[in-house]
């Protein structure tokens, strides 16, 4: 228990180092860029910078889910619960007293009209953490007009003036919506609130895409640990009848350094896809692998989806989409999630489909096949097959 209990305190240490060191570099940087760019580049070279900001915190969750893991396989009777909640639980409390935690969206501000600016629509009243308008505040040269300076011992220290952040107005260029004012002047405080606070909003978008992708890592990592067997990854598959809600996810053997480029899936029926790669050939159905609609038993809107990429060979095009009777915010929400589900279930941490920009379709990195006619517009004035009722119902539930 002592030894746990040094390790816990030892790991902190070391990340807090790791991430005291990233904040100074990433502040010096973005500080000298801001201050060198002419007024009209001042936004993007931020935003640059608050990206490269993200990335490196992004490796500095990975190392933090690594070096926790670690912890918890090795002194395993002292985690409560599952260790990979366990270690998730640990960067958390790690990362939101130094970074707050996720904005929650708040499309109602109560203010409608007063601004115009994505970031009110987004964040409402939100505040950013301290942390992050320091960050900002210092990129815009004004960390002086929130600091306030404390004489103690003989050191020269700096606290964040809780008033004065309230009341800093920052320089008009922060504006993400610049059409609506100059860039010239400051904006008013509840503008700097909303602006930061938009900031602070997309950085944790990006980390939260780095904790679950550290998430599956980990996932490989606990698994490999109990079975030297390339069926580690497998658990008990979903059993009928079961208790909603309840069942457990299949999962592909998938080797920790699979890539999405070695998978190959075929449908053999409406309800089962078969699975192969690095030589392990798998099949499972659709309501094993987290595709159900709980509320009908039946496939919901993700399993129909990956049904119109195999009808394509994994290249769906804006024409293919149109055909479903998808609408652009479907089509992405379709994407992100179908996305989200076969990391988990492949236990693979890249991204399963080509960048969107780069192929002018969502075009999928592994293999797909099989006969999937159902979901597209053939052309002829059949009735609607069970599965195209299951996709519009499942639609309409979710939009």
């Amino acid at each position: 228990s002592d030894k746990f209990k040094e390790g816990l305190v030892a790991l902190e240490s070391l990340l807090d180092e790791d991430f005291s060191k990233i904040f100074n570099e990433t502040n010096q940087e973005v500080r000298e860029a801001v201050e060198a760019a002419p007024i009209t580049e001042k936004h993007r070279v931020l935003q640059e910078h608050v990206e490269n900001w993200a990335d490196r915190l992004a490796a500095l969750i990975k190392r933090a889910f690594e070096r926790y893991t670690a912890l918890a396989l090795a002194i395993s009777r002292f985690v409560e619960g599952e260790p990979i909640e366990w270690v998730e639980g640990q960067v958390r409390q790690f990362l939101e007293p130094r970074l707050g935690q996720p904005m929650i969206p708040n499309p109602s501000p109560g203010t409608p009209g007063m601004y115009p600016s994505f970031a009110v629509r987004v964040i409402g009243d939100q505040k950013a953490h301290k942390r992050i308008i320091l960050w900002i505040a210092e990129a815009c040269g004004d960390e002086r007009e929130i600091f306030s300076n404390w004489l103690i011992k003989g050191t020269l220290t700096f606290e964040l003036d809780d008033e004065a952040v309230d009341s800093w107005e920052a320089p008009a260029w922060l504006a993400l919506d610049q059409d609506d004012q100059p860039l010239e002047g400051r904006l008013d405080a509840k503008r700097t609130v909303a602006e930061v606070g938009l900031i602070h909003f997309v950085l944790w978008i990006n980390l939260e895409d780095a904790i679950e992708r550290a998430r599956l890592r980990a996932t490989v990592d606990v698994a490999a640990s109990t079975s030297p067997e390339l069926e580690q990854l497998e658990i008990e598959q979903h059993k009928p009848g079961g208790k909603k809600g309840k069942e457990p996810i299949a999962r592909f053997p998938s080797p920790p350094d699979l890539c999405w480029e070695e998978v190959s899936m075929a449908f053999v029926s409406d309800s089962e896809i078969q699975v192969r790669a690095r030589g392990q050939i798998r099949k499972y159905r659709f309501d094993q692998i987290g595709f159900e609609n709980k509320k009908n038993g039946k496939p919901n809107r993700l399993w129909l989806f990956l049904q119109a990429f195999a009808a394509t060979g994994g290249d769906l095009s804006w024409q293919d989409l149109s055909s479903t009777g998808m609408n652009a915010n479907q089509v992405q929400s379709n994407v992100k999630d179908l996305r989200k589900n076969l990391r988990i279930f492949m236990c693979i941490e890249g991204d399963p489909f080509y960048p969107y920009r780069e192929v002018k379709a969502y075009k999928a990195k592994f293999t797909i096949t099989g006969d999937a006619d159902v979901l597209l517009d053939t052309g002829n004035d059949a009735p609607s097959s069970d599965l195209e009722k299951t996709y519009l119902e499942d639609i309409n539930r979710r939009s």
